[in-house]
C-alpha cells in the first residue's frame, strides 16, 4: 500500500516540535505487533540488527508467558529517508570487507512503515523511484540482486508513505499516481489551531503565553505581508525569540519588539501570498 501526503509545506514541518517522529509514533501505535520467524537463513542476531537499524532504538519486547521459541516478538519497524535517497539504496549493497549485505530501506521496513520525506527532491527522478516500485506495489513481492548477478524474491509488506510539498503533476503523470491509492492534502492551521500550537510551544519553552502577540503576528506578517501561516512557524519564531533573549542575557518574553526581531530574522521579504 502506498500513500502520498500533499502538503503546503514538508510534512516534517507540520506539527509542534518533531512532526516526523510524531507521525512515526502515530503510525506505529495504529499497527499491531509483528512476529518474525528465525531460521537457518536469518538468525536472531541478524533480526536484532535489522530491527535496530530500522527502528533506531531497542524495540525488543520481553515475553513473560511461554511462547514458540522459533518466533521473536518485536515492534513493527518504521524507516524514514529523505532527499538523500538514491536508487542503489533500494537494492542489496555488498560490503567486500565484511562480506555482508546492507539491506535496502524497503526490506528494513518490511512489515512496518517506510516514510519518504521530501519526495521529488531526491537526486534521482521521481519517475525512476516509482518505476523501481511498480511491481512490488502491485504484486507485493520485490526482487533483490546479489553481487554475483543472481536475483531472489522477498515479500514487500510495507506501508509506503511519501510526503511532498510539490504539485503531484510536477512529479509524475497521472498513470503513476493511480498506483498511489491514497492522497492526503495537509493544509496550514487556522487561527485557532495556530494559537493552540503557539501556546503549546510557549509552555515547552517556559514562556508566558500572550494571545495579543499571536494577533500581532497575524496582523503584521500574515495579514500585511500575505505570508501563509504554517504549523512550524510558532516553534521557529519562539526559537528565534529565545536565541535573541539569550544573546542579550535576558528572559524570553512575548514583547512586540522582540517578536518583531524574531519574525524579521525568520520571514523573507519576498515571501508573499501566491
Amino acid at each position: 500500500m502506498a500513500c502520498l501526503a500533499l502538503a503546503q509545506e514538508p510534512v516534517y514541518r507540520l506539527s509542534v516540535e518533531a512532526p516526523t517522529r510524531e507521525l512515526r509514533e502515530m503510525l506505529t501505535r495504529g499497527l499491531q505487533l509483528a512476529r518474525w520467524e528465525g531460521d537457518a537463513q536469518m538468525t536472531v542476531e541478524l533480526l536484532r540488527r535489522l530491527a535496530e537499524e530500522g527502528l533506531g532504538e531497542d524495540q525488543w519486547i520481553r515475553e513473560s508467558e511461554p511462547f514458540d521459541r522459533r518466533y521473536v516478538r518485536i515492534r513493527r519497524p518504521v524507516v524514514i529517508t529523505g532527499g538523500e535517497l538514491t536508487l542503489d539504496q533500494l537494492d542489496l549493497q555488498y560490503d567486500t570487507y565484511s562480506k555482508m549485505y546492507q539491506a535496502p530501506f524497503q526490506l528494513k521496513a518490511n512489515g512496518g512503515v517506510l516514510i519518504i520525506d521530501d519526495f521529488g527532491r531526491q537526486r534521482i527522478p521521481s519517475r525512476d523511484l516509482l518505476n523501481r516500485w511498480i511491481v512490488p506495489l502491485e504484486k507485493r513481492i520485490d526482487f533483490l540482486t546479489l553481487h554475483t548477478g543472481g536475483k531472489f524474491p522477498v515479500p514487500f509488506d510495507t506501508l509506503l508513505i511519501m510526503a511532498t510539498n510539490l504539485e503531484p503533476s510536477q512529479l509524475v503523470e497521472e498513470a503513476f499516481l493511480r498506483r498511489i491509492h491514497y492522497k492526503i492534502q495537509i493544509h496550514g492551521p487556522d487561527p485557532d489551531q495556530y494559537a493552540e500550537i503557539f501556546a503549546r510551544c510557549c509552555d515547552e519553552r517556559g514562556i508566558q503565553y500572550d494571545h495579543e502577540s499571536v494577533l500581532y503576528i497575524y496582523q503584521e506578517y500574515y495579514g500585511r505581508q500575505g505570508i501563509h501561516p504554517r504549523a512550524c512557524h510558532p516553534r521557529d519564531i519562539l526559537d528565534h525569540l529565545v536565541d535573541i533573549a539569550r544573546f542579550y542575557e535576558g528572559k524570553p518574553v512575548l514583547a512586540n519588539e522582540i517578536v518583531d526581531r524574531a519574525c524579521r530574522s525568520y520571514f523573507l521579504d519576498d515571501v508573499r501570498k501566491e
